[in-house]
């Protein structure tokens, strides 16, 4: 143990000065007991922290279990606000690209922020590990709150985006340290629960954020005011400001001694590697859609994407092997539960997000639902994971054992999937609602032992990058695996459909230009056809048709009437003499009623054939609808069959990967495991 380990000042483990007597261990002990309700001094402060680091305790386990656990609600509020965020603006974005008419660029909304949130991770969190937790999550907490009252302020598309991208910045480190602090607050048995509690938020937030998003763009009331989708960020601030209210007052300062390096060669490597990856899985036909219509093609620009990965990742190697304090040390990868902790979390990530995601899908295509509807289908597996996180975590404090409980979840999912290639047009919800029950049991016991095991595999003053680590793979593992299974869902619907601009009911829209500013500027393939069959889209398409058949009813009535009228007026005329007295009132006054009753006929055929135009539109949007069903169905059952193998991958990975170690509670052992 060197003199600055953990970041403890020199000064905090200098000898007491000469006369002054030494305190025992059991003086030391009472003095403990007699602080550990209140605020400690600077000094004592730093006599306990640098006492936990002589005993490779956590920093911070000298605190008071009242005051961790006001620390833990604030960084739950925090880490609540970023996993919400990542689902609550899917059900903004109709509302957000009809205000600013930019369909071209409603992408660019959600991708800004996953490429901060990723690129933020890895970096905050070994930032943290060399200045200290504070200071970086109260950075998080700020630039997200901030980022947050632009975003619901913006006006204009770009200025959205570039609040969208601060706002992912701050996610990134809110997410790089809030399960990290868990490993400063408690010992490795006491972090089971607390993994499992965190853990619960993101299961929490995946359905909260269509209900709330949904419930705030839907123009409804709230405490007297009408919302919009502005109020989806606007939700942040107040959360945000008791965060930080909370953290900076509660949580100590522990200020590393040595002067913090920053790897920034390493950082921009990392950087680089990781917008390159996510922009050739994320969104990437619409992100460059300008260059592929221009002839490069999407695969080429994959392939140029994936080349830039590969040469960043090259250079983040070189410059982390010689780097003073690497973003995170290549010797981590040489410690075998380290890195098949990364890759299952990877295969987690890619696991949970696409089982989610695309029975979420299932629910808007089969079944109809809308986006907030959705998300409450989604209750049985929220409800589930929830309890079996928390449920989890308390058993792994109990016993200290978690490697049983990663295996058992990684093979409940693969259960939950197998059952899930049997969801079809037929199916009842009380089905989907059990797989999705099961589904949940699977994530609750494999998301917070991931972490734990991962935290429990390195030394306490590297347990902020090694989780940031986690975070990040979990992180890419929802990315690139839903990115792959929907390209595979795609080119299945694509096939199923053929030559989807031919399709009688999108070439209808197209030439109705109600209907078709609805969907200005999208390219027609798989995913505009999938677009097409959710209710939202249904509701706006059917509104600009009846506009359009409206319009061309009335354009006709008026032509029809207007000839009608001038044949009548001609033919009374012929049988009136030229000299007869008043003639032209005479004419009026026969022809008044004769064009009554012609309008009445023209109102009744055309109303009919209004009615006709109508009928022969849902028939084909029913036809439409039908074929997109069955095509979809049949590449679900494809997906979810991809889902189990990576979920029996995951089986392996931690089965034979990750070695175990029981999880100590005591006050002995670094890095807190014992054989």
């Amino acid at each position: 143990m060197g003199i600055f380990k953990f970041g403890v000042t020199a000064a905090s483990t200098a000898e007491p000065p000469a006369g002054r007597p030494r305190k025992n261990h059991k003086e030391k002990s009472a003095k403990s007991r007699e602080t550990s309700s209140g605020h400690l001094t600077k000094e004592q402060h730093l006599v306990k922290v640098r006492d936990n680091a002589a005993k490779g305790l956590p920093l911070l386990n000298h605190l008071s279990e009242k005051r961790k656990v006001i620390i833990m609600i604030a960084v739950m509020c925090a880490m609540f606000l970023t996993s919400l965020d990542q689902t609550i603006v899917a059900t903004a974005l109709t509302h957000i690209v009809d205000d600013f008419h930019s369909f071209s660029q409603m992408s660019w909304v959600v991708t800004a922020y996953m490429l901060t949130l990723t690129v933020a991770i890895p970096i905050s969190g070994k930032i943290s590990d060399l200045v200290g937790r504070k200071p970086v999550l109260l950075f998080g907490v700020v630039i997200f709150t901030i980022a947050s009252l632009f975003s619901g302020s913006a006006s204009s598309i770009e200025w959205l985006i570039i609040s969208r991208a601060v706002q992912g910045l701050g996610a990134g480190v809110i997410m790089a340290n809030a399960f990290t602090i868990i490993g400063d607050l408690f010992t490795p048995r006491e972090r089971g629960k607390w993994q499992g509690l965190i853990s619960s938020i993101f299961a929490l937030a995946a359905v909260a954020g269509p209900l709330i998003g949904g419930y705030f763009s839907d123009a409804n009331w709230f405490f007297g005011a009408t919302t919009s989708w502005r109020w989806n960020f606007w939700l942040n601030v107040p959360i945000g400001i008791f965060a930080f209210a909370m953290i900076a007052i509660f949580c100590p300062m522990i200020k590393h001694a040595k002067k913090a390096v920053i790897d920034w060669l390493g950082a921009a490597a990392i950087a680089v590697a990781l917008v390159a990856i996510v922009l050739a899985t994320d969104n990437t036909a619409q992100i460059f859609s300008g260059i592929i219509n221009a002839g490069l093609g999407l695969a080429w620009v994959r392939v140029i994407l994936f080349a830039i990965t590969a040469l960043a990742i090259v250079g983040f190697i070189f410059a982390e092997r010689r780097a003073e304090s690497p973003i995170i040390p290549l010797k981590f990868f040489a410690n075998r539960t380290f890195t098949f902790g990364m890759i299952g979390g990877l295969l987690f990530g890619a696991a949970f997000m696409s089982m989610i995601l695309y029975i979420t899908q299932f629910n808007q295509q089969v079944f109809g639902a809308t986006a907030t509807t959705s998300g409450l289908m989604l209750l049985p597996a929220v409800l589930v994971m929830s309890a079996t996180s928390a449920a989890t975590g308390i058993i792994v404090t109990k016993t200290g054992r978690y490697k049983l409980q990663m295996i058992l979840g990684f093979a409940i999912v693969l259960t939950a999937c197998l059952f899930a290639t049997t969801l079809n047009a037929s199916s009842p919800y009380w089905l989907e609602a059990i797989i999705l029950g099961v589904a949940g049991l699977g994530m609750g016991q494999a998301m917070p032992t991931l972490n734990l095991a991962v935290q429990n595999s390195v030394e306490q003053k590297s347990i902020g990058v090694a989780t940031s680590s986690s975070q990040l793979f979990r992180s890419l593992g929802q990315t690139i695996g839903t990115a792959i299974l929907g390209s595979m869902l795609t080119a299945g619907v694509a096939a199923g459909l053929g030559q989807i601009a031919k399709i009688s009911y999108i070439e209808n829209i197209v030439k109705s230009p109600s209907a078709a500013q609805v969907i200005d500027g999208q390219i027609v393939d798989a995913d505009f056809a999938l677009s097409l069959n959710t209710p939202e889209i249904q509701k706006k398409i059917n509104s600009g048709i009846d506009a359009a058949i409206k319009s061309q009813v009335a354009k006709q009535i008026a032509v029809a009437k207007t000839a009608t009228a001038a044949q009548i007026r001609e033919t009374v005329a012929a049988h009136v003499p030229a000299a007869t007295p008043d003639r032209d009132a005479l004419i009026d006054q026969a022809v008044a009623p004769l064009i009554q009753q012609a309008n009445a006929k023209i109102d009744a055929s055309t109303a009919s054939a209004e009615t006709a135009d109508r009928d022969n539109f849902n028939e084909s949007q029913k036809a439409f609808a039908n074929k997109v069903v069955d095509s979809f169905v049949k590449e679900l059952r494809q997906i979810f069959y991809a889902v189990c193998i990576i979920a029996a991958a995951g089986i392996f990975v931690v089965g034979f990967g990750i070695k175990e170690h029981r999880l100590r509670g005591s006050t002995e052992g670094e890095p807190g495991v014992v054989e």
